[in-house]
């Protein structure tokens, strides 16, 4: 636990300073909706429960993603990606989350934005659908066992849950 707790105060440092990077380069904030120009809390993506689900994204993410030259990934659909497998996670996590992985937003719009991201293993749709935890499929069924068939199943970390208590804060 002392090293997921170690993983998450570095996560924290590297979030406070994205969050930074962001304000400066965008003139926006990023909080869990996701991009903001109002003076919402820019601190929420700090907290323990955004760390550990933004740490989950990221796990998400570096297992099913891989750069892109041209296709264009929407942030709100790849929140539900993430989501589907794992748990609730907000816009701004899943944003966060690809943002530490090295993915810059393109086409900001509202609260959400693009990234140059494609699936590993096929379109991140059939992905999400094969990760799902209920296993229904919103697509092709034949599309969705054939991406079951290669795509290597995820489990969250469960070492990113304390019940309740704060990781950060025990390793300060």
């Amino acid at each position: 636990m002392e090293k997921v707790a170690n993983n998450l105060v570095d996560l924290l440092k590297r979030v406070k300073k994205a969050l930074a990077e962001i304000s400066k380069l965008y003139c926006l904030r990023l909080n869990r909706n996701g991009f903001s120009t109002n003076r919402s809390k820019p601190t929420d993506l700090t907290e323990d429960d955004s760390l550990r689900r933004i740490a989950e994204s990221m796990d998400w993410i570096e297992l099913y993603c891989e750069p892109a030259k041209t296709a264009e990934y929407f942030s709100y659909s790849l929140k539900h990606a993430v989501e589907e497998a794992s748990d609730y996670t907000t816009n701004g996590e899943a944003i966060m989350a690809a943002i530490l992985l090295g993915y810059q937003p393109i086409k900001i719009q509202g609260p959400n934005c693009y990234f140059r991201i494609k699936g590993k293993f096929g379109k991140i749709g059939v992905i999400r659908d094969a990760t799902a935890k209920l296993r229904v499929p919103s697509r092709s069924i034949r599309a969705t066992a054939n991406a079951m068939a290669k795509v290597p199943s995820f489990e969250p970390n469960p070492a990113y849950s304390r019940g309740g208590k704060s990781l950060v804060d025990a390793s300060l």
